[in-house]
Formats: C-alpha cells, sequence, structure tokens
C-alpha cells in the first residue's frame, strides 16, 4: 500500500522488498527501480538503483541494510518507520526522523479515506486466518510472507 500511496503523490520509487514473489509485487504496482534486500548489502543496492543519495526513505523494517542505507539519505532528508519494527540506528542529525504509532486520528483516517476511494489501491492479502488459527497466525508473522496477513471474522 505504501507503494501506491507514494506513486499517487508522484514519488520515485526505489523498493528494497524480500524473495522474487516481493520484486514481482513491486514491479506489478509500476516499479522499476526494485532489487532483493536479502541478496545484497547496501552498497550494492545503491550501485543497482544507480544512484548516490535518496531525498527521503520510508522503511518498513530495520536491521543491517536500513542501518547502512540511512547512510545514503541527502542531508536534511526524511527518515519515517513504525514504532515497533527493529529499532533503526540512526546517528545523523541532519535528518528529519518521523517515527510513528498507528494510532487513530481522525482527520488523518478521513484523508485516507478520500484517498481510497479516489485512487482505488489493491489490498495484497498473503493469507487469510480463521480466529482459532491465532496461533499460526502468531508464527506466519516470523515467516516470509508478501501483502497482509489477516483474520477472517465471519465463517
Amino acid at each position: 500500500m505504501a507503494i501506491q500511496i507514494a506513486k499517487s503523490f508522484g514519488a520515485n520509487i526505489f523498493a528494497i522488498v524480500s524473495g522474487n514473489d516481493g520484486i514481482r509485487l513491486a514491479k506489478s504496482l509500476g516499479v522499476n527501480n526494485v532489487v532483493d534486500g536479502k541478496k545484497f548489502n547496501s552498497q550494492e543496492i545503491m550501485s543497482m538503483f544507480d544512484i548516490n543519495q535518496f531525498d527521503s526513505a520510508f522503511f518498513t523494517t530495520g536491521g543491517i541494510i536500513a542501518d547502512q542505507l540511512v547512510e545514503n539519505i541527502k542531508p536534511n532528508g526524511k527518515v519515517v518507520f513504525p514504532y515497533g519494527i527493529q529499532e533503526l540506528n540512526i546517528d545523523r542529525s541532519d535528518l528529519t526522523v518521523k517515527p510513528y504509532y498507528a494510532d487513530i486520528d481522525l482527520n488523518l483516517l478521513t484523508s485516507f479515506l478520500k484517498w481510497i476511494n479516489s485512487n482505488q489501491p489493491t489490498i495484497h492479502v498473503d493469507k487469510v486466518f480463521d480466529l482459532d488459527e491465532y496461533k499460526s497466525a502468531h508464527l506466519a508473522l516470523e515467516q516470509h510472507y508478501v501483502g497482509k496477513l489477516c483474520f477472517s471474522i465471519f465463517k
């Protein structure tokens, strides 16, 4: 969904995904610059993208590659990431760092619903669990998946 939102605002997207299925998904959403972050280090990724720096970055996961890629953000750039992912190690005072909670904000939710109605995004669901499969769903979070893991509330 982040790719679709960024594209609707005209962003030039460089996606670092996991697995060939992640590459296929990103490309199906119109991303031309996409690599598997599990196969390459940050220098190789930057070389493959054929750029020196990013204007800003939206991280959906942390880890070594994310920490290294922070060094490739332009001075006075922005970094956004959700609380709850592996903590990013950002030691640059020239960046604007915006971690966020997924708290409900009525104004933001209203704006987002308008965006959804205008843009009709595709929601990618990897697997749907019955509510009584909560243990399996929790274990699935530790595995590779593309898209969302969801619960069905209806039988």
